[in-house]
């Protein structure tokens, strides 16, 4: 418990107790590594891991992992399955001055992240692997461009692709989730975004690379 956090810092203290336990932080620097702007803790007193991360272009960061924290925030997000499964997946953004919490959201209990990115709008992005058990089915959206699991059942999983919208005090809408492996489990492990003027190139869609092929998605309007 020995992390300098700092004074205004969102979270201050861990919320675990004292053991095997894992905290999540977030630090930022100044643009010369010389300086600390803030320093926090994100999470409860469970486990809390980050396997994903991304700043959007008002300087909050968007954070994305797993918790087994059954206090873990959630503000202003996706309603908590009635399940209460014990572990699950988050999104969490924190504001520029990492004093406060913009929303911090459930996503699931049936995959993980790992990958994210922001737009120009700060719409989130979310990429990784779908699982075929959980207590509740992965979030797909009506519409969306696989809305199936196309893996086999050795395999148990598909690589997916969500788009969370910030929508001011009601949090993110629900996400709008597409599979990528139409024949092949997978999981997604990187976002290319492509940016121009006020939001995104004409056409211009993310990406997912699976071992070094890349995987082309819906496009972004």
């Amino acid at each position: 418990n020995n992390l300098p956090t700092t004074a205004g810092a969102y979270q201050q203290f861990p919320l675990l107790p004292q053991g095997p336990e894992l905290d999540l932080y977030v630090a930022k620097f100044n643009s010369t590594g010389t300086a600390v702007s803030y320093v926090t803790y994100v999470g409860g007193s469970g486990s809390d891991t980050m396997s994903a991360f991304a700043v959007d272009p008002s300087g909050n960061a968007v954070l994305t992992g797993s918790t087994s924290s059954s206090n873990f925030p959630q503000v202003n997000g996706l309603p908590f399955p009635a399940s209460q499964p014990s572990t699950f997946t988050f999104v969490t953004k924190l504001n520029a001055a990492g004093s406060n919490l913009v929303y911090s959201s459930y996503f699931t209990d049936s995959g993980s992240t790992q990958a994210a990115a922001a737009d120009l709008n700060g719409n989130v992005y979310l990429a990784g692997q779908a699982f075929q058990g959980g207590f509740d089915p992965f979030p797909v959206t009506q519409g969306a461009y696989q809305t199936q699991f196309a893996a086999s059942q050795s395999l148990l999983s598909d690589a997916f692709l969500s788009k969370l919208v910030f929508t001011g005090g009601s949090g993110p809408s629900a996400p709008a989730v597409t599979g990528v492996t139409p024949n092949l489990g997978g999981q997604g492990d990187k976002i290319l975004i492509v940016f121009n003027g006020a939001n995104f190139l004409p056409g211009a869609i993310p990406r997912l690379t699976l071992g070094g092929t890349t995987i082309t998605g819906t496009n972004v309007q």
